[in-house]
C-alpha cells in the first residue's frame, strides 16, 4: 500500500465478480491455489480474462487447469498428489512468494517507489502529531 500500489484480498466469490466487472486491462488479478483445481477460482480467472485483465497464478500443480488462464503460472512446492495440497508446506511458500515478489517490484523503479512511500510516510506522521 506504501508503494502506491492499491491492493486488495477478498474471499467472497460475489464480491469478486463485483469487483472484476470493474477492471481493465491496466489491473493485475493474482490467484494463490493449493491444488489450482479450485472450480471457483477458475471462474475468476474466466472473468478476469474476459474483461483483459493481466493474471499470475501461484499454485503447487502448473499443469491444472486454473493454470490455462495465467500470463504468468509461479509453481509452489509440487506436491505428488492432490492429497498434499492441505499441507501447511504449499501455503508458506506461496507466503514466501509474496515476500519474494514484493521487493522484487520495488527494486524495478525504486526512485518511483521511494517518492511514493516517503509521501505516505508523511502523510502518516502528519496525522499522528
Amino acid at each position: 500500500m506504501k508503494m502506491g500500489i492499491y491492493s486488495q484480498c477478498e474471499r467472497d466469490l460475489h464480491l469478486h465478480n463485483i469487483q472484476l466487472s470493474s477492471c481493465n486491462e491496466r489491473d493485475l488479478l493474482v490467484i494463490f491455489s493449493v491444488s489450482g483445481e479450485a472450480k471457483d477460482r477458475g471462474e475468476l480467472a474466466a472473468a478476469a480474462r474476459k474483461g483483459g485483465m493481466k493474471i499470475i497464478v501461484v499454485t503447487s500443480y502448473e499443469r491444472f487447469p486454473l493454470t490455462r488462464y495465467a500470463d504468468i503460472a509461479l509453481a509452489a512446492v509440487p506436491c505428488e498428489h492432490p492429497v498434499e495440497a492441505v499441507s501447511l508446506t504449499g501455503k508458506v511458500v506461496q507466503i514466501f512468494l509474496v515476500d519474494v515478489l514484493c521487493p522484487g517490484i520495488y527494486c524495478s523503479d525504486r526512485t518511483l517507489y521511494d517518492k511514493r512511500i516517503a509521501k505516505s510516510n508523511a502523510s502518516a506522521i502528519g496525522k499522528l502529531v
